[in-house]
């Protein structure tokens, strides 16, 4: 058996974590799992951690790395997996397709599966918008409608994804459900095809990090807003780089301060995707589930 990396990009709030703790629960001589670890604390020098800054900076020196340390992995036959979730996230500017590009430099000459879990993007949505509140700019924590419009939810465009992937020389992707992962209903086979060390045994996935609704069923809990929110809007930033206040004493103090100053409260609010963007996300998803020709797994679990 010749070496083979299976890269998993995420998106957030797809089951993720499961999978990442059940990737790295196998075990097998010619078997690696080179991150991201659960917790995060635990995550310091992988591979996959590595190949998340090498996306998100562009570093030459940490691409040379990553590719390096794969090939020498796949030329001894190891069969390798890799999970970050972020990797097909809009961070700071650097959009989705950005990241599969770069992707597609660190992996090149290396024989690699991309795998992607899915989950309806009506779901997903608001569930990433509850856990990634604090982190949002204040326009977005405002308004979820904007959220929504955001290149934010891109990683929940399955037909974007694939396309960036095929276009970045990544065409082999397989694709995971989320139903079928949180109902323990696929085998090594599912997640690793011809490269399967195991011989189809189930794969032992745990419940872990599940989205928060209130009894209802419907509603999720938002944060409160503070005065530090303020300070992402951009005429704020404008006027504290004009006055080069950012990293002195008092703009540490205030910024440390103005946490503890809330100006809007913690609310329950039920989330709900603005219909024309969920039908277009839901219909790209739903298309991919079908299989239309694409590796997938258990993609009659959806509706389970």
């Amino acid at each position: 058996m010749s070496g083979k990396i299976f890269l998993h990009i995420g998106p957030p709030k797809t089951a993720s974590t499961a999978l990442q703790i059940a990737l790295e629960n196998l075990t097998a001589p010619t078997y690696r799992y080179l991150g991201a670890l659960q917790p995060r604390k635990r995550d310091g020098a992988t591979v996959a951690n590595t190949l998340h800054r090498a996306v998100n900076t562009g570093d030459p020196d940490l691409i040379r790395d990553v590719n390096c340390s794969l090939k020498n992995l796949v030329s001894q036959n190891m069969v390798c997996a890799l999970s970050e979730e972020m990797l097909s996230l809009y961070q700071r500017g650097i959009t989705t397709g950005t990241k599969m590009r770069r992707l597609g430099v660190i992996l090149s000459g290396l024989p690699v599966t991309v795998v992607v879990t899915m989950r309806n993007p009506v779901d997903a949505i608001p569930s990433l918008y509850q856990e990634i509140f604090d982190g949002l700019d204040l326009s977005y924590k405002l308004s979820f409608k904007r959220f929504c419009e955001s290149n934010i939810v891109d990683c929940y465009d399955y037909e974007l994804i694939e396309k960036e992937c095929t276009n970045a020389g990544l065409p082999e992707i397989r694709w995971l459900t989320f139903t079928s992962i949180a109902s323990k209903k696929l085998s090594t086979e599912d997640v690793f095809g011809t490269d399967d060390l195991w011989g189809a045994v189930d794969v032992d996935f745990q419940v872990v990090n599940v989205g928060s609704k209130l009894p209802d069923g419907i509603s999720r809990e938002i944060k409160p807003i503070t005065l530090r929110s303020l300070g992402s809007h951009w005429a704020v930033k404008k006027t504290v780089d004009g006055l080069s206040l950012r990293g002195s004493r008092i703009y540490s103090l205030v910024s440390k301060l103005s946490g503890y100053v809330i100006v809007r409260d913690r609310r329950s609010r039920v989330l709900t995707v603005p219909k024309l963007i969920g039908e277009r996300l839901t219909r790209n998803y739903e298309r991919l589930c079908t299989g239309n020709g694409k590796t997938f797994a258990n993609s009659s679990d959806l509706n389970s």
